[in-house]
């Protein structure tokens, strides 16, 4: 079994570290790169004025490494900003309502320490 342990987030949009547990399988294929890369683009940037639009060349794709896992387990902890200032939460807060993430903000709203 591989063990791995990511970190997910971007300045505001951070929220949890897991700990995901699982079989891990590389691949290469330059199609099941693109069709990745694309589906994660379309996912992160649709929501933005001037999303990303990815344009790869064979030479890019080949430079990344696809990893698949089948998970067995999930372990989360929440991060909402709890260490930071009330001045910064607040911030943060109407900087996710803006992007539509309605969710995230109400979560972080109602875990103010």
């Amino acid at each position: 079994m591989a063990f791995l342990q990511q970190s997910y987030g971007v300045f505001w949009r951070s929220r949890a570290i897991a700990y995901v547990y699982g079989q891990c399988r590389v691949f290469h294929g330059l199609d099941q790169l693109e069709s990745v890369v694309a589906s994660l683009t379309h996912k992160y940037e649709a929501s933005l004025k001037e999303p990303w639009q990815p344009s790869y060349k064979t030479a890019l794709l080949n430079a990344i490494v696809g990893i698949e896992i089948q998970i067995s387990e999930v372990q989360c902890k929440f991060k909402l900003s709890q260490n930071r200032s009330a001045r910064d939460r607040a911030q943060v807060i109407e900087q996710l309502k803006a992007l539509g993430s309605t969710e995230l903000a109400e979560a972080m709203g109602n875990n103010t320490p």
